[in-house]
């Protein structure tokens, strides 16, 4: 009962602190065939120093990485050269065996007593030649710092390189920490060690590159605090090993993965690996490439009306993404750009329509595409166009009818009247997308207004609010004249009066001849006048009268209605 209870807690732990579920079975299980059942499998070509042959050797991975995407790649400084300058790998025939990523040495710390820091000037063929043939390239510098202070000045002098050469590094830096002459096991205590680690990463990353530390098995282990190293850097571990845990003997019944409670990208399996173009042992490598990474929070960053700006967060270490659009002829999403940035201007787009979206990110590995998870879609609009021909369909004294032209796509349309109080537009009303006028009410008779007009589409609870309508000023009606009256005391004459319209500048008069059955303009008296003698009439004859006053504006006249008739029977 204890065995099973001890059992139970190192099962425990290592479901919450290390990478791997795993069904436990309550029957004794030693720890090589809980292995095979917490791993799969790979197979890689190695130079066995027993039978002097190159084999494939079964390699075993934590199944905590079975969902993620598994690469092979070298890495490589001037020992794999004859002159420290010129590489001897063809990378073509290593890119065509496999090998789809490398890290390249780019400097180092002597590990003598001067503890020089020098470039490998192998470099640059290495990188420039990898990158020719479709491997993707991360750069590593040796590093023996004994300080902080060091470990910043090896970070400088990598950034120096980098600067140098501008090579397009699209994985990580790294940070290669072993013992060797100059630094010695035990010399320094883990906190050292592991504040060293911190300061060249840091110094990296606000270079603005990924950094990444690698060690051995053995130093993560006793010389440095890797797990916290792990919440903040990548790993990339090296044990020339069937698999990185040592829990794999059949006389053991420790958990596998269970002495490595932190996550890692990279696992350097071997120094004695087989690769076409290289007649010789290389150091070879997995890389276990998460891709089951969700691009978040698509969002409109800005619209206007022939175009969407498309936002969204970074993903992960992505470096492209591809957007895409829905296509109602074709019902179904199609890719529309390839972008290295999270942001994105669809244009040539059509005003008030609405568009659906997603985005995905991918990397681009050994000369493949690989994608990651499709955003959450996006329904994004256009804004309205700016309203057009803003005009009066109705005038009457107290109130305007105004008309516009229909704006495709609006949901409705914001009316605003200037204020002359305060300088500024107020608005007055809205009306829905279906309708194009809007009455004005309780205006002041024969007065100018000036209003403006702009559609609106509403998606999702935002609004989107087109440009205003050109400004358009207008005026209502002088009211009708009143106090009309007509006589005719002096033969073959009538006198028209009337009383005054408030604001009106001008009034028609009008008479008409009932033997003629037409109505003929008299005359037009200036606001001062209210008083006007018709001459040269037909005694006996009776005509009638009408007025109307009108406002002079720079647009043209505005007419009063015509009052009701007055008859006169001329003396």
């Amino acid at each position: 009962m204890k065995k099973y209870v001890k059992k139970l807690m190192a099962v425990t732990l290592a479901g919450s602190l290390l990478l791997t579920p795993f069904n436990y079975v309550c029957a004794r299980r030693d720890s090589a065939a809980l292995l095979k059942q917490d791993s799969f499998t790979t197979t890689s070509k190695i130079y066995d120093s027993g039978s002097k042959k190159t084999i494939n050797k079964t390699f075993y991975h934590n199944n905590y990485y079975k969902n993620h995407k598994l690469f092979k790649g070298l890495d490589v400084s001037w020992w794999q050269s004859s002159d420290k300058k010129n590489t001897k790998v063809n990378w073509a025939q290593a890119h065509a065996d496999g090998i789809d990523f490398a890290f390249i040495r780019i400097g180092a710390r002597k590990t003598d007593s001067t503890g020089a820091l020098y470039e490998d000037t192998t470099a640059n063929s290495n990188i420039t030649q990898a990158l020719a043939n479709n491997v993707n390239v991360g750069v590593y510098f040796f590093s023996q710092a004994k300080s902080v202070t060091e470990a910043k000045k090896e970070a400088a002098y990598t950034l120096k390189i980098l600067d140098k050469y501008d090579w397009n590094i699209t994985l990580p830096v790294v940070f290669d920490y072993e013992f060797s002459n100059r630094l010695k096991a035990g010399q320094l205590s883990k906190s050292t060690m592991t504040k060293i680690c911190q300061a060249y990463c840091d110094a990296i990353e606000e270079g603005g590159y990924t950094p990444m530390i690698y060690a051995n098995y053995t130093m993560f282990k006793n010389y440095l605090n890797a797990t916290s190293l792990a919440n903040d850097y990548k790993i990339w571990l090296a044990r020339y090993s069937k698999t990185t845990t040592s829990n794999v003997l059949s006389t053991s019944e420790a958990i596998p993965y269970a002495d490595i409670p932190y996550k890692y990208e990279f696992w350097q399996f071997a120094s004695t690996a087989r690769v076409n173009g290289y007649s010789g042992n290389l150091d070879a490598n997995y890389w276990y490439k998460n891709t089951n990474v969700k691009t978040e929070n698509l969002g409109a960053e800005e619209s206007k009306t022939d175009s969407i700006t498309l936002s969204w967060e970074d993903a992960d270490d992505a470096q492209n993404y591809r957007v895409y659009r829905f296509n109602p002829e074709t019902q179904s999403y199609q890719a529309i750009a390839d972008v290295d940035d999270t942001v994105f201007t669809d244009t040539g787009l059509s005003a008030g329509q609405t568009y659906s979206y997603k985005v995905r990110c991918y990397w681009r590995i050994g000369g493949t595409n690989y994608f990651g998870n499709y955003s959450d879609i996006l329904d994004a609009s256009t804004k309205p166009e700016q309203v057009a021909n803003v005009s009066v369909s109705k005038r009457n004294t107290n109130n305007l009818t105004l008309s516009w032209d229909k704006v495709t796509g609006a949901t409705n349309y914001n009316i605003y009247q200037y204020n002359n109080e305060n300088d500024s537009y107020d608005k007055i009303g809205t009306v829905d997308g279906s309708t194009t006028s809007y009455t004005v009410t309780n205006l002041t008779s024969a007065s100018e207004y000036t209003f403006k007009v702009r559609a609106s589409k509403t998606i999702a609870e935002e609004t989107l609010l087109g440009s205003y309508s050109d400004e358009f000023v207008t005026y209502t009606r002088p009211k009708k004249v009143t106090g009309l009256k007509v006589k005719s005391t002096i033969k073959k004459q009538a006198t028209v009066s009337f009383a005054k319209v408030a604001r009106a500048d001008h009034y028609s008069i009008y008479r008409y001849d009932k033997k003629s059955d037409k109505w003929t303009f008299v005359t037009t008296l200036k606001n001062s006048a209210t008083t006007y003698t018709d001459k040269n009439l037909i005694s006996k004859r009776t005509y009638q009268y009408r007025i109307r006053a009108y406002l002079t504006t720079d647009n043209g006249k505005i007419f009063s209605y015509y009052n009701e008739p007055v008859s006169v029977k001329i003396k």
